[in-house]
């Protein structure tokens, strides 16, 4: 297993993706997508969270996923397939300069993402203001398989 931590400030959402990716518009979230809190693409994935100044990302990347499947630590757990053909995954937010980019197998991947501390997202005005909030991702070699939402929180975030 490989771990890495990053802070960076996030508009709307973190976006997981093959760094070769480009073109893609994402102008549409369904009300699945916002219970759900990611929308798919092809070779990409919106996290969708509030605007904040900071949000802590923490990575891992291994070689089967996790045997622990408790998740009480988190908020909201979600999993996903993610093609990652050129073997370099990016991991963004604008207005990041340099994102992250993390070398991994080329082909099919499993995405595992959680959120900590949802409930200190808060929205006055139009404004949002967030506390603590934190997003882990788990990354390893997988076959595509189905979208699936592991950990429903109960709140509801305003994008």
């Amino acid at each position: 297993m490989r771990g890495f931590e990053y802070r960076m400030p996030v508009e709307g959402g973190l976006l997981v993706c093959d760094e070769r990716v480009s073109g893609f518009e994402l102008d549409f979230c369904s009300e699945r997508d916002k219970d759900r809190l990611f929308t798919p693409g092809e070779g990409w994935a919106m996290i969708l969270t509030a605007a904040g100044p900071d949000l802590a990302v923490l990575v891992e990347l291994r070689d089967a996923p996790s045997v622990d499947d408790d998740h009480r630590a988190w908020d909201h757990v979600a999993e996903f397939s993610l093609a990652v053909r050129s073997g370099l995954l990016e991991i963004s937010s604008a207005p990041v300069e340099r994102p992250p980019v993390l070398r991994v197998r080329p082909g099919w991947h499993r995405v595992r993402f959680g959120y900590r501390n949802l409930a200190t997202v808060r929205h006055e005005g139009g404004e949002s203001r967030s506390g603590p909030l934190c997003c882990g991702l788990t990354v390893w070699p997988g076959a595509r398989a189905a979208d699936v939402v592991l950990k429903q929180w109960a709140g509801r975030l305003i994008l």
